[in-house]
């Protein structure tokens, strides 16, 4: 059985990480975090929480120094991995580097202990507490909130639909923190990316990174766009397809789930150019960060982009919806005109045989000879001429 170690993990990582073991082994293996979950992170500096590790838990202090002892583990290169909420607020206070601070669902005891160690807004805060905020650009004396809708295109054979999260990410002068609630984007690869191959951007300090955020999750919107384009072909291809094979009830269905999902992508990005406006209002008066203005102006035309071809998908739909209504009008119009037509043919027995049913006595036809069989031949002549009448007109 084996372990992993993730006290130095985010929590998606650790989720991408216990995956990975999944798919290669179906053995019993265990998560260390190090510190337990009922122990904030910001009850005290690093010192005072190892001091509390070693009060709660001593059994499991001397099981990790036995083996760093048996196995010659450096402890000096652990105690560089190991970093506390506590430590990451102390290295931005700092002000020696960028700090990059990543946060999945934090609680609202997190969110008062950065807002009152980092004179985040309190606005600002309690946007990010009750989130369900569209995209926006709100600046502060020294910080700025920048609200995204980070979305992607979930296939599934029963139910494709557009799925979209909230990120919140706060700007300083030496920091960048992001609060996400979706299980998407995962930042730690852009990070990565950034540091690797893109260390221009990370020189413009916080805005070059939350450039870097916008473009990668403008990025993923085509990809929703593609995957809501191959159901409006499908809604195209099944509307002008054969009427006894077509599913009159799903396809209303599947109109509207996709105008919903089209819509949804409308309210989710309209608001992005006015976001990218504001924030190359506030770089302008950086004359240092000129050169992401360019970089700014691209995001804008893929929003814009974006808007459009999502208001061409709509208005297909909404098309295509009229065109269905018409279709559906027709056919029952025709349907009503085949029942018109054969109950007015059947009328013409009904009729003459409830006449000569009503048993009258003075009937003078009941008495001829050639009576039964000259009302059977009015009646065919009469329905025959009716039938021919109607088909002609393609009532039948």
């Amino acid at each position: 059985m084996g372990c992993i170690g993730g006290s130095g993990l985010e929590p998606e990582e650790l989720r991408q990480a216990i995956r990975r073991i999944r798919s290669l082994t179906d053995k019993p293996f265990g998560v260390d975090l190090l510190i337990p979950s009922k122990m904030s992170a910001t009850t005290g500096t690093r010192e005072e929480i190892r001091k509390e590790i070693d009060r709660m838990y001593p059994e499991h202090r001397k099981l990790v120094d036995s083996l760093f002892d048996r196995y010659g583990v450096p402890r000096t290169k652990v105690e560089k991995e190991f970093t506390s909420l506590v430590d990451t607020v102390e290295a931005i206070k700092s002000q020696r580097g960028l700090v990059w601070l990543g946060l999945l669902e934090p609680d609202h005891e997190t969110l008062d202990f950065l807002g009152r160690e980092l004179g985040l807004s309190d606005l600002a805060v309690d946007d990010t507490r009750n989130q369900n905020q569209r995209a926006k650009f709100d600046h502060y004396d020294d910080t700025s909130l920048t609200v995204l809708k980070p979305g992607r295109y979930i296939a599934d054979n029963e139910k494709d639909r557009a799925n979209f999260g909230e990120l919140h990410i706060y700007t300083g002068s030496h920091f960048v923190i992001t609060c996400r609630w979706t299980d998407w984007p995962f930042l730690g690869e852009l990070r990565d990316d950034l540091e690797a191959r893109r260390p221009e951007i990370l020189s413009f300090g916080s805005r070059g990174v939350l450039y870097a955020i916008i473009d990668f999750v403008v990025d993923a919107y085509p990809a929703i766009l593609d995957g809501l384009q191959e159901k409006v072909e499908e809604v195209e291809a099944e509307l002008f397809a054969d009427p006894a094979r077509r599913n009159s009830a799903n396809l209303t269905r599947n109109i509207f789930v996709l105008l919903e999902d089209i819509s949804e992508f409308q309210r989710t990005t309209r608001p992005l150019p006015h976001v990218i406006s504001a924030i190359t209002d506030d770089i302008r008066s950086h004359p240092e960060l000129s050169s992401l203005l360019p970089r700014f102006a691209d995001i804008k035309d893929h929003c814009e982009r974006n808007a459009e071809t999502a208001e061409s998908q709509r208005q297909t739909l909404q098309s295509a919806f009229n065109v269905h209504s018409a279709l559906l009008s027709t056919q029952q119009n025709i349907e009503v005109q085949r029942i018109s037509a054969w109950g007015a043919i059947f009328f013409v027995p009904t009729i003459i045989g409830a006449i000569y049913g009503m048993n009258f006595s003075n009937m003078p036809e009941t008495t001829w000879y050639w009576g039964y069989p000259l009302s059977l031949g009015l009646m065919l002549v009469i329905c025959v001429f009716l039938y021919r009448s109607f088909k002609k007109r393609n009532w039948l």
